[in-house]
């Protein structure tokens, strides 16, 4: 892709301030500001990014509106989400594969248009799945599990599974039946070996645009609110409540 085309298509979404300002140049990746060379093209977020500009050789780099002139540059008031989107354009996403012939789905699941589920994936009883989705190999969808449109959810992950409930009897503990569901929004993504259990009783919720890390455990009857963001390795209790309500 053409530098000056790439930053012409920018400055169309309102992501950048000025068309390419420079020498136009045939950019073939995207690299680290460190390693970037000239063909390549990175971007500059801070004040110590800015110090580390002068010494790389990145073919063209998308900086803030400040950047010192001299290069082949495309300005831009948020040059990391500017270049999260240039990055979409030097690499497309290839097309999607449909539903893999290994992939188990049960007679009752209701699946969207478009949605791509990979090899051994299981899709359970009742479940809905919407629009655009897609599920990754190994992915585990227990019974009355619905997903929201254009949601992600990344290998190994499992939803719906029992919460963890069990009641003393005086002399074991016994077993409390897990009859809830789980409700995912919209646009969520859940990276790989995420787990999040169904509910007690009524609903474990998780609000559109919510993004989990790899590795992330949402308990029964959790309530996640909107655009809320999990790092890895984050372990959440039943009943815990995070943001607004979904």
């Amino acid at each position: 892709m053409r530098a000056i085309e790439l930053a012409a298509s920018l400055f169309k979404q309102g992501l950048s301030s000025t068309a390419l300002e420079g020498n136009d140049i045939e950019l073939t990746e995207a690299a680290p500001l460190e390693a970037a060379g000239p063909t390549e093209l990175s971007f500059v977020a801070n004040a110590k990014a800015a110090v580390a500009a002068a010494e790389s050789r990145a073919g063209c780099l998308i900086v803030p509106l400040d950047f010192a002139a001299g290069r082949t540059v495309i300005r831009s008031a948020n040059p990391r989400a500017t270049f999260a989107q240039a990055l979409t354009m030097l690499y497309p996403a290839p097309p999607r594969a449909g539903i893999h012939p290994t992939a188990v789905i049960d007679e009752t699941a209701e699946i969207g248009q478009d949605v791509e589920i990979g090899a051994y994936t299981v899709v359970g009883a009742r479940c809905q799945i919407g629009d655009h989705v897609t599920l990754h190999s190994r992915v585990t969808l227990y019974p009355d599990v619905s997903l929201g449109a254009r949601s992600i959810v990344h290998s190994g992950a499992v939803l719906g599974a029992d919460g963890f409930g069990f009641q003393w009897t005086g002399q074991a503990y016994q077993k409390f039946p897990q009859v809830g569901r789980v409700e995912i929004g919209c646009d969520v993504e859940i990276g790989a070996n995420c787990t999040i259990d169904r509910a007690a009783l009524g609903v474990t919720r998780i609000g559109d645009g919510t993004k989990l890390d790899n590795m992330v455990h949402i308990a029964h009857n959790c309530q996640l609110g909107q655009h809320v963001v999990i790092a890895a390795q984050t372990g959440m209790a039943g009943g815990c409540v995070v943001g607004t309500a979904p």
